[in-house]
Parts: C-alpha cells; sequence; structure tokens
C-alpha cells in the first residue's frame, strides 16, 4: 500500500458534518447486516434441492463481507484522518503562539497574536482533500466499494437478461456496465502525483485532489455519469418488463394476486431504483464536490448491496416473479374468463364430467412446486374446484 493517505479537510473542520457522515455510513450498514441476515435465514431454511440456493448464500455472504470490510476501512480512515489533523493543528498553534511570544518580546508587531484571538485560525486547513504519511487505508475502502458494484451491477445485468431474454440488450447493458467499472478503477488508480498537485497546494499544506480529469473532463464525475444511465436504463427494463408481466398473471389469477408480485413496491424492490436514489443524493449532498469520496462513500456502497440482497430476498420469499413462472402460470391454468362464460350458460344443465388422466395430474403436481407459495395456492385451489366440478 501506498505510503501516503488522503482525508476530507470539510469533515475535520466541520464536526457535525462528520458525526452525521459516520452516522448515516452506519446506519446503512446496519440495515444492509439486517436485510443480508434476514436472505440468509431464509436460504438456509429453503428446500435444499433449489438450484439457486447455494448460489444465492454465497452471493449475499460476499456482500456482507465486503460491506463489512468497506465500513472497516471507512472508520479506521476517518479516526486517522481526525487523530492526524489534530496532531497538524497542535502543532501549527504552538509554531504560532510561540511567535507572538517572541514578537511580544523583541516589541515588535502582534500581528500574529490578533490571528490567534481570531474566528479564522492560520492553521485551519483549506476545503477539499489532504495527504498525510502513513498506510493509504482509502484507497482499499475504494476497491470494496469496487467489488460491491462488480457483484450489485452483475446480478442486476442478469436480472434484466434473464426479464427480457434479448441479446441486443444485453450486449448494450454489458457495455455500459464494462464502461462503468473501468472509470471506477480510473478514480482509485490515475490519482495525482506529487508533482501535479504541488502547483494546486494550500499555504497549510493541504492538497486538493478533486481535479483528476481526462480532457478536461472530471473522471469521477464521468463515472457517476455513465453508472446513473446504466442504473436508469436497468429501472426502465426491469419495470416496463414487469408491468407487460402484470397484464399477464392479471388476465389468470386477477388482479389481487398481480398485486402481490407486479405493484409500485414490488417495482422499486425488483429493480435498483433504491441504489440509484442513493447515488444521485450522495453525489450531490455528500462532501466532495461531487469527487470520488461522493461515489465510493460507505453510504453508497452499503445501500447498493442492500438493494440487490432486497432482491434476493424477495426471490427467496417466493415474491418476485420472473419470465419463466409467467410462462408457467399461462400454459397451465384455465382462463378465467372462459370458465366464468362456460358457467352463465350452463346454470341448469351440468357441465359433462371430464376424465383426467393420472399422469396429467402428477404433471401439474410438479409444475405447482416451480411457483412461488401463493401462486401454487392459487393453482391447487382452482384444481380442487375443478375436481368438485366434475364430480
Amino acid at each position: 500500500m501506498s505510503r501516503e493517505f488522503t482525508c476530507d479537510t470539510r469533515l475535520a473542520t466541520d464536526f457535525p458534518a462528520l458525526i452525521a457522515s459516520v452516522s448515516v455510513s452506519t446506519i446503512a450498514y446496519a440495515l444492509h447486516v439486517s436485510v443480508a441476515a434476514s436472505a440468509l435465514f431464509i436460504l438456509y431454511r429453503q428446500n435444499v434441492k433449489n438450484p439457486n440456493r447455494r448460489k444465492h448464500i454465497t452471493f449475499v455472504t460476499l456482500l456482507l463481507l465486503a460491506g463489512t470490510a468497506n465500513l472497516a476501512l471507512y472508520l479506521t480512515t476517518t479516526t486517522m484522518c481526525d487523530q492526524r489533523m489534530r496532531q497538524n493543528t497542535a502543532k501549527s498553534f504552538q509554531s504560532s503562539l510561540q511567535r507572538c511570544l517572541e514578537n511580544v518580546a523583541s516589541g515588535a508587531s502582534t500581528r500574529g497574536c490578533d490571528n490567534l484571538a481570531g474566528t479564522h485560525y492560520p492553521w485551519t486547513y483549506g476545503s477539499g482533500q489532504s495527504r498525510f504519511q502513513g498506510h493509504d487505508l482509502t484507497r482499499g475502502q475504494d476497491a470494496t466499494a469496487i467489488l460491491i458494484g462488480v457483484l450489485a451491477q452483475s446480478y442486476l445485468l442478469t436480472r434484466v437478461h434473464f426479464l427480457l431474454a434479448r441479446k441486443a440488450v444485453t450486449t448494450i447493458m454489458t457495455l455500459l456496465l464494462l464502461t462503468v467499472l473501468g472509470f471506477g478503477v480510473c478514480n482509485i488508480i490515475l490519482l495525482p502525483t506529487d508533482t501535479d498537485v504541488s502547483s494546486s497546494s494550500s499555504d497549510h499544506g493541504a492538497e486538493s485532489l478533486d481535479y483528476i480529469s481526462l480532457n478536461g473532463i472530471h473522471i469521477a464525475r464521468i463515472s457517476f455519469g455513465i453508472a446513473l444511465a446504466y442504473n436508469l436504463s436497468a429501472n426502465i427494463l426491469i419495470i416496463g418488463r414487469l408491468l407487460f408481466l402484470r397484464a399477464r398473471v392479471s388476465s389468470v389469477l386477477g388482479k389481487e394476486y398481480s398485486r402481490i408480485y407486479t405493484g409500485l413496491a414490488s417495482m422499486l424492490l425488483d429493480s435498483s431504483a433504491l441504489y440509484t436514489t442513493a447515488l444521485i443524493v450522495a453525489y450531490v449532498g455528500l462532501p466532495g464536490n461531487g469527487g470520488t469520496w461522493s461515489l465510493f462513500s460507505p453510504l453508497v456502497a452499503q445501500t447498493e448491496a442492500l438493494a440487490v440482497e432486497l432482491i434476493i430476498l424477495r426471490i427467496a420469499l417466493g415474491r418476485s416473479i420472473t419470465r419463466k413462472y409467467v410462462d408457467l402460470v399461462t400454459s397451465t391454468h384455465p382462463q378465467n374468463q372462459d370458465c366464468e362464460q362456460l358457467d352463465s350458460t350452463s346454470q341448469i344443465v351440468a357441465p359433462p364430467a371430464v376424465s383426467t388422466p393420472r399422469r396429467d395430474h402428477r404433471m401439474r403436481e410438479t409444475t405447482f412446486s416451480q411457483f412461488p407459495s401463493s401462486v401454487a395456492a392459487v393453482l391447487r385451489s382452482n384444481k380442487g374446484e375443478d375436481t368438485m366440478r366434475s364430480v
């Protein structure tokens, strides 16, 4: 690791902002842990024969470990920055005080003493980020954020692929994802050298790291724009597909059951809308002026993992619908409208008994296990009604 680490001087000079940043990051991590623990508990209780059970358990565990490392590195770096800036502040104060006393003893100007009594101290750091000697844990924090991004965005791409099954859409989304990851890595690797920042160093040793650019364009802003475009595209594709699937499910099971899987809350949870909102809020509101600190803040990383774990939790609970489920429902369940028309036209004459082969019943029973719990219950109830009518 590098022998220099960076600190955000805004948090050092604004204690309420420091408390707010640490509190928000800790709360986001606590929510991440609670959702991950719930998902793991439900996945462990599922049927062992489920082919995706082990994959989901491994995936959630990796997200939880990466999120824990991300917050631990963030808290460690924040503590180191606070201690180092306090030490430098104390040294600057002692130097200014000694210079003031020497001026008073020699009868020279007491300008240094006036600065000590003012509200704007000469040792106060300017806005921006500063470098100090020590292990660069900030890059480790950014690396864990990149890892969470790789896992979460790849899962989101898989979700889009399974819902739409369009090669062109999958290819475009894959290229966007690779671009997001490429610029994200550039934000970590392409940091300014000592010669790059020497001209922008402040009078008190605080070196600004906010201007990392590519042909005059801020790399962090490019990465943010592409990440936002990727997530908005995924949101539109997922929500649009769920609206289409909702129409198909409504025609078979009724609106009361389709809302469980394709209602407004379900669509928001099954997409990356939560992460997209956190990305915009963090980029605009967090300290860092839209720089790397805003893009890889613990709030963004924890929310990104949380959004994906909510999707996995809904799948484990049987509340997440897929194109395969809709195809199975529409292919095995009789149309409700046709049944209602048949009952209305044959109220006097009893319908003829229909003998169903034993093999067909077994096939339908095996099909029910492939549905979410609520869908299977509806199909079994309708099957019982058909049997009573045949009797």
